[in-house]
């Protein structure tokens, strides 16, 4: 089939609308003719089925004037003009009925001329008369008629006016009650005709020599087209609904309807007629509908009914050229077939694909709009193309026309790629218009022009043509000697004659496909295709062209799980860079490898491949020789490979100390690529931190790996102990190759604190204590076997945050003079810690950015030698609290010659672990004497919960007169020690004795006593550790020992610590465990100074023998008691702190304007006199007192007294008092208060004296009812 002739527009074989004319009196002529020819103009047509559907517009109507003679007018008697009649057709005559309504115009013209009435009556008439019988009437479907009356206008008479008028009486007829004549046969044909069948058309001839009436010429031409518009859409409309109303009473459910061979031909004669209707009015849509409709009927269930009515004689039909298909009226038109009953699917098929396909292009060409509408129809086209094409050959079935097929399907798409629709489109796509609209129709070319190559390699493959081993159709291979192919289109004739011809077109199809998908974004194609075209360049040895493309696609389809295809890409890629050169313009980019580099890479990864495809033994001689290539390559540079799929490499998390504190971790590492030794350098192992920033590195500088198991041991002398790493990576160096193995996320590992060959060190609280100074410890405790030297303390930055340590305030325990300490931002020891000792460094610190946590994080890192080797470093992270274990009040209770201090100590709070209180001691000076009231026992006082310890001091100066100062103070010592601390050694010495017996005592360090919660009540009572909550402890760090080892361990200590049967502990063992963990705490207790204590007595009077000698009293409800009352007031003098020599200069050089006054003036009041109120509570429910009961006593001024401390005696008071109520009465209160103004204004109020009331706890026990004999 060759397309060449063809028109570059489908929609051109869209047929017009025919209309018939008849002209006996030779009217329709000449100018007359070409005048018609031009003015039938119908444009701007309206129509609507039913008034409820859409109105449809037509744009314009191209017709198309056929003259009929009287020898082809229809006179038939087999004429459709009813649903009865087309009922009573019988089916084998149904498609030609259906041709018939197709065939026959819409419309019927006939012209007549004439001179005078009776050349009418004569001529005309009869004619007239025999055209409507034989023409109109017996017409073979409905249709409208129109005569038209032609005249010249220079020759118009009165006898032109009266024949039209006789014409206009004779054949116009209306729809209504008008009486038809004889020529017409029933109403039913009266519905067809309009009321005005008559056109007068005058022209004027070009000899008369006159001018046409422009406006009435018009009118007329006007009138004639309106009158075609309307005859064609009453025409249209009515064969369409007899057609219609056909369909539905012979097929009023097609999904169930019950179709046989002939009954199937004739619903789709009967379907195709009503869809060419509306493709002949331009009704496009309403066409495709239709054509849609009955495609998918005969793809359904109906279609076997078409194979089974032509196999018999498909076998000697022809695959006739689509371009049939295109130009035919019908698919049972005599141009397809004969004999409607051979009419196979794929001729039904490819009809109706052909009228999409017109359709399809006329809506695109039809299109208001550019590019985005048309596109929209044209990629339909094209989608529905690729699916029919790719049909096609199971449609044709004859098994010997393969390669007809193919050929048929190929040079289809050709035709399509042609038409001025589509070219018009392909420009606009690639001139980058309307660029969001283009996707899906690039889209759609580039995937028909796809099949257009799957087309030409099934062609190939008859003459053993191949591209890349690829042949994908079903034809045989011929031989060489019958090579010769009936191929009919030229261009594809051409590109068949040799294999070279044949790789080009491949190759232009490809890069035709290309440009197309990638305009719309489907870039995986895209790279597919581009394979393609170098994969052709490999076999054509064009390797420098093939290897750019290459190099990019097998890393691709590997990681989409390709793998086979990666494959055989790698094998490809490796062998054009082996023979491409050095200075090839591929190994010169900017991010270029050299040529040895870019080689060990692929090297790499085809050793990987092949070792993930362990099924696959035929590729082992290649794989052995790529192996050597790689390790003989001599120029390797930055080459970083991930060789998780070639070893498997498994961390051992036990941490061994090595050799000068060295700690070293074991890798166990599987080698099974072929016989071949490996030399690694560099081999490190990475941590990273679980919560935050940084890693930890175990380094071995050289690692051997044979075939099969391997133990490779990597080490580090940076430790960071108590924090939770994980496996993050190995990396080595093979061959000058960095190879990364990336380890399981999921594996973490804790290092302990444990102790090394030489050392081990801890953080913890100072054994030395202040309330006014806050400090922590380092504790270094030095084997039996070397000392160490260089001890350097730095504390992280992260440790900064919440605390600010005192560096230049660090000091040494126990003390050494032969220790200096550097203290800046580093801690540094001058001297080597002897072997086997403990030395503390103890850091005072100060908390900062007001933090409220009484918990905070401590990272240090301690730097250390061994034997003068290289330095061995440790890094702790650890939390410590920053409050003290352990709480001290004290209360003052004051009496007229002493003081006695009542010291409250004990646990924090009830929830912190209890102290043990060794000792506790009141230190006196040479001013003060400290006496305890009762000397303390030797047996440790425990503090549990809430049960606080007293303890009393009684405080006197040593001399009367010494001069008291109000800075004076005295040293508290309290030494305790955590009972915690205590339990813990007790219970991991233990612990250590029970696993010494299966060997296991190395994975102490390995076990979680941090969390463990001791019954503290059975050990301080009973001298028995129990841990009570063993079951919920998580010995993270022991995922680091082997499984056996494991599970011992944790039931070992399991026994140890369950609650039913504690540990009972020796009280030799218990003291010879204390004294290690005892912290003294050194507070400075202010001595409460008091100005005044007035000694208070109120002494009742016997009435009997005027006793004042105080005994329990008795007396009778309302009876008055005499009562004396003695104030005598103890006065010590209170001195301001001394200055030093350089603050007296200083305050010598200060202005007075600059003095602190306030304090001054309040030292100077509290030396002045003084007035006091003295105040009875007059209780009036109990007492009721007479006599003075509210009076003043003055001291005079201090200043004027000479001694540091004397006594002022007041007159006494005497008193009366009633009790009004019975039982036992505590005397009334004594309330003493300050009348100074000078304190008052300081804010000093009742302060600087005390009351030493003697009968404060005395009391009267009062009855009723009884005599005076009774009371004594």
């Amino acid at each position: 089939m060759d397309i060449t002739h063809h028109s570059s527009r489908a929609q051109d074989h869209i047929l017009p609308v025919t209309i018939g004319h008849y002209d006996p009196f030779e009217a329709y002529q000449g100018q007359f003719k070409e005048q018609l020819t031009k003015k039938i103009n119908l444009t701007n047509l309206h129509w609507r089925k039913t008034t409820n559907d859409p109105l449809r517009s037509i744009t314009e109507l191209q017709v198309s004037l056929k003259e009929e003679l009287p020898k082809q007018f229809d006179n038939t008697k087999t004429t459709i003009q009813s649903l009865d009649s087309l009922r009573s057709i019988h089916k084998k005559q149904w498609i030609s009925v259906m041709n018939n309504a197709i065939s026959t115009p819409l419309v019927r013209l006939m012209f007549v001329k004439c001179k005078d009435i009776d050349e009418y009556r004569s001529q005309v008439r009869p004619l007239v008369e025999v055209w409507l019988k034989d023409n109109i009437i017996s017409s073979k479907c409905p249709l409208e008629w129109v005569i038209i009356f032609h005249s010249d206008a220079a020759t118009d008479t009165k006898a032109q006016a009266k024949i039209l008028e006789k014409l206009r009486t004779d054949f116009n007829y209306s729809t209504t009650n008008q009486k038809p004549s004889n020529v017409i046969a029933s109403q039913t044909q009266l519905t067809l005709l309009s009321s005005d069948r008559v056109v007068h058309i005058k022209t004027m001839s070009s000899d008369s020599g006159k001018t046409n009436n422009i406006q009435e010429e018009n009118e007329t031409w006007s009138k004639l087209n309106s009158k075609l518009k309307a005859s064609i859409l009453g025409s249209f409309q009515a064969r369409l609904q007899l057609i219609e109303d056909a369909l539905d009473s012979e097929y009023p459910d097609i999904e169930g309807s019950n179709f046989n061979s002939e009954s199937l031909i004739t619903f789709i004669a009967s379907k195709e007629c009503v869809a060419h209707l509306y493709l002949n009015l331009r009704l496009l849509e309403d066409a495709l509908s239709e054509y849609d409709s009955l495609e998918r009927i005969i793809q359904g269930k109906y279609g076997d009914l078409l194979h089974a009515a032509s196999s018999e004689t498909e076998s000697e039909g022809e695959l006739r050229p689509f371009s049939e298909f295109v130009t035919s009226n019908s698919i049972f038109s005599d141009s397809l077939t004969e004999d409607s009953s051979k009419v196979s699917l794929f001729d039904v098929k490819a009809y109706i694909t052909s009228k999409q396909f017109i359709i399809l292009e006329g809506l695109a060409t039809s299109a208001s709009s550019a590019v985005s509408i048309q596109s929209i129809h044209i990629s339909e086209l094209l989608r529905r193309l690729s699916i029919f094409i790719t049909e096609m050959p199971s449609l044709f079935s004859q098994e010997d026309k393969t390669l007809e097929k193919l050929e048929w399907c190929y040079i289809l798409i050709d035709f399509t790629l042609s038409l001025e629709s589509c070219q018009r489109i392909i420009k606009s796509i690639f001139d980058g218009a309307e660029k969001a609209q283009i996707n899906e129709i690039s889209e759609n070319f580039g995937e028909l022009v796809l099949l257009q190559r799957t087309l030409l390699l099934d062609m190939g493959k008859s003459k053993n043509y191949s591209v890349n081993d690829k042949q994908c159709g079903e034809v045989e291979a011929v031989s060489e000697i019958n090579n010769q192919l009936n191929i009919n289109y030229e261009p594809l004739r051409k590109s068949l004659k040799t294999h070279e011809t044949f790789n080009s077109l491949y190759v232009e199809l490809t890069e035709q496909a290309i440009k197309y998908l990638n305009l719309s974004n489907r870039p995986r194609a895209v790279d597919a295709l581009s394979i393609d075209i170098a994969l052709l360049d490999f076999h054509n040895k064009n390797y420098t062209k093939a290897v750019t493309v290459l190099s990019s696609c097998p890393g691709f389809y590997c990681s989409q799980g390709w793998d086979y295809i990666g494959f055989n890409l790698l094998t490809a890629l490796i062998e054009c860079l082996e023979n491409i050169d050095e200075q090839d313009g591929f190994f010169k980019g900017k991010d270029a490898l050299n040529k040895d580099s870019t080689l060990a890479k692929y090297y790499l990864d085809y050793i990987t491949l092949n070792w993930m495809n362990e099924e696959d033994d035929t590729n082992d001689s290649y794989l052995h020789e790529v192996i050597v290539k790689l390790f003989a390559l001599k120029d390797v540079k930055d080459v970083s490979f991930n060789v998780n799929s070639l070893f498997k490499i498994d961390c051992e998390c036990a941490l061994v100390v090595g050799m000068n504190d060295t700690f070293q971790l074991h890798l166990d590492w599987l080698n099974e690529l072929m016989d071949v030794e490996l030399e690694l350098q560099d081999v490190k192992l990475v941590l990273k931190r679980e919560n935050g920033d940084g890693t930890m590195v175990f380094f071995t500088e050289r690692a051997t790996l044979q075939n099969g198991e391997n133990k490779v041991s990597v080490q580090t002398d940076s430790i960071v102990l108590e924090e939770t790493y994980i496996f993050d990576k190995i990396t080595a160096k093979l061959n000058n190759i960095s190879i990364t193995y990336e380890l399981d996320d999921n594996k973490k590992i804790i290092f302990p604190q444990m102790s090394s060959n030489a050392s081990r060190f801890s953080i913890d609280r100072s054994t030395i204590l202040s309330t006014s100074q806050k400090s922590i410890s380092i504790f270094i405790q030095t084997s039996s076997e070397s000392p160490i030297s260089d001890v350097s303390v730095q504390f992280l930055e992260d440790s900064k945050k919440n605390i600010r340590f005192l560096e230049r305030e660090v000091s040494i325990l126990p003390e050494n003079p032969s220790h200096s300490i550097e203290s800046n931002d580093t801690i540094k020891l001058s001297e080597p810690i002897p072997k086997n000792t403990t030395t503390e460094i103890r850091i005072p610190y100060e908390v900062v950015n007001s933090t409220k946590a009484n918990v905070l994080s401590l990272s240090s890192i301690i730097k250390y030698r061994v034997n003068g080797q290289s330095k061995s470093q440790q890094i702790f992270a650890t939390e410590f609290q920053t409050a003290l274990p352990i709480a001290v009040s004290v209360q003052d209770i004051f009496k007229s010659q002493s003081l006695y201090a009542k010291f409250t100590i004990g646990s924090v709070n009830a929830s912190a672990d209890p102290v043990s209180l060794v000792d506790v001691t009141l230190d006196g000076n040479e001013k003060f004497e400290v006496t305890k009231p009762f000397n303390f026992s030797s047996t440790n006082v425990v503090s549990l919960k809430d049960q606080l310890c007293l303890y009393f001091f009684k405080i006197q100066t040593r001399d009367p007169q010494v001069k008291i100062y109000t800075d004076e103070f005295l040293k508290l010592d309290v030494i305790f020690r955590e009972l915690k601390d205590e339990m813990m050694f007790l219970f991991k010495d233990e612990l250590t004795k029970k696993l010494q017996e299966f060997e296991l005592e190395k994975y102490l360090p390995y076990l979680n006593f941090k969390d463990i919660q001791f019954d503290n009540e059975k050990y301080s009572t009973h001298r028995r550790i129990s841990v009570i909550n063993h079951d919920s402890i998580r010995h993270e760090s022991t995922v680091a020992i082997n499984i056996q080892d494991r599970l011992k361990l944790l039931s070992v200590f399991k026994q140890l610590a369950t609650p039913t049967a504690p540990l009972s502990i020796t009280k030799t063992q218990q003291s010879q465990s204390q004294s290690q963990f005892n912290r003294h705490l050194s507070i400075n207790v202010q001595i409460p100074i008091i100005e005044v204590i007035h000694e208070i007595s109120l002494r009742l009077i016997n009435s009997a023998n005027n006793d004042d000698s105080w005994k329990p009293q008795h007396s009778q409800i309302g009876t008055e008691m005499k009562a004396t009352m003695q104030i005598t007031s103890h006065i010590h003098k209170i001195h301001p702190v001394p200055l030093t020599k350089e603050e007296t200069e200083k305050k010598s050089k200060r202005r007075v304007l600059f003095q602190d006054e306030k304090e001054d003036e309040l030292t100077k009041s509290l030396n002045q006199g003084k007035s006091y109120h003295v105040e009875l509570s007059n209780n009036q429910d109990t007492w009721i007192i007479n006599g003075l009961n509210k009076f003043m006593i003055e001291i005079q001024d201090m200043d004027q007294v000479e001694e540091s401390s004397y006594s002022v005696e007041h007159p006494s008071v005497e008193l009366s008092i009633i009790p009004l109520k019975t039982g036992k009465l505590a005397l009334p209160k004594v309330k003493v208060s300050r009348l100074d103004s000078s304190i008052s204004k300081n804010g000093a109020k009742d302060t600087g004296f005390q009351v030493d009331y003697k009968e404060e706890n005395e009391f009267v026990y009062v009855l009723s009812g009884c005599t005076g004999k009774d009371l004594e």
